[in-house]
């Protein structure tokens, strides 16, 4: 079964607030996640934001959120945990960042762990991937939420610059998607012609 995640968000977001799931003929299975600025919505027992019609939908799934330390990405992990999910969160630096998402997650209820890991480093993102499975014994959904810019204009960038953010944006989410298929010694063959 093929999986993808498709993310929709505002310059504004901020907060995500709803997911969909779509099965194509047991074929294709798309998680689509809604993120929209923040509004008022139901509040769980433990003061966790949940939607009312998709509590708990993926309980028993483990999720991988690359760059789910801070911004949209600790949305992501902290929703996916709400509606079920045990999550891996990455970060490039920033670990106490990190460790407060996954406070936040374990103080609802959920499972979580930080991974530190560089998205532009191929080793550390295979290692992420690895961990997750070793720690929570599967991987479901990966989100390839690690990004970065440039700051500065085209004239002012250096080569170094670009490649940096070519090797985040690009390379790092090739190298992180070919390893969560292949995560098993059986490695599950995509073709795409």
């Amino acid at each position: 079964m093929a999986k993808a995640a498709l993310l929709l968000a505002s310059a504004d977001s901020s907060d995500v607030t709803g997911i969909a799931r779509f099965v194509d003929g047991g074929r294709a299975q798309i998680l689509l996640i809604l993120i929209e600025a923040n509004k008022q919505r139901p509040k769980t027992k433990k003061g966790q934001t949940m939607s009312t019609n998709n509590a708990r939908a993926l309980a028993g799934k483990v999720v991988l959120v690359t760059g789910g330390s801070r911004g949209i990405g600790a949305a992501i992990a902290q929703r996916l945990a709400a509606d079920g999910a045990s999550v891996a969160v990455t970060y490039s630096t920033g670990a106490d960042a990190a460790a407060s998402v996954v406070t936040a997650i374990e103080r609802a209820g959920g499972q979580a762990i930080a991974i530190q890991a560089d998205a532009a480093d191929a080793e550390a993102v295979r290692h992420a991937v690895d961990r997750t499975v070793t720690t929570f014994g599967r991987l479901d959904v990966l989100v390839n939420n690690a990004g970065t810019v440039m700051p500065m204009t085209v004239a002012e960038t250096t080569l170094a610059d670009f490649d940096r953010v070519f090797a985040v944006n690009v390379r790092g989410v090739f190298v992180a998607t070919q390893a969560a298929v292949c995560f098993r010694p059986a490695c599950v063959k995509l073709d795409f012609r």
